[in-house]
């Protein structure tokens, strides 16, 4: 996740992100969203290997659409 206004990851931050949607009468709607921290307890590879794909994707600007 990046962090606001930072110019670097911080993986203590990292989270994963699900969500549910539905099309109902041509209207997308949030059935679900999940906001879970990435920990990755004892296994700082996955950590890293999330901030790497993370970093390729670019940084966010502040509308929340990646560069």
């Amino acid at each position: 996740m990046w962090p606001r206004d930072a110019s670097e990851l911080n993986a203590d931050l990292n989270a994963i992100q699900t969500m549910m949607l539905s099309l109902c009468d041509g209207v997308y709607r949030i059935e679900m969203f999940q906001n879970t921290p990435a920990t990755f307890h004892g296994r700082p590879e996955k950590s890293e290997c999330l901030s790497a794909e993370l970093r390729e994707l670019g940084r966010p600007d502040a509308g929340g659409r990646v560069r």
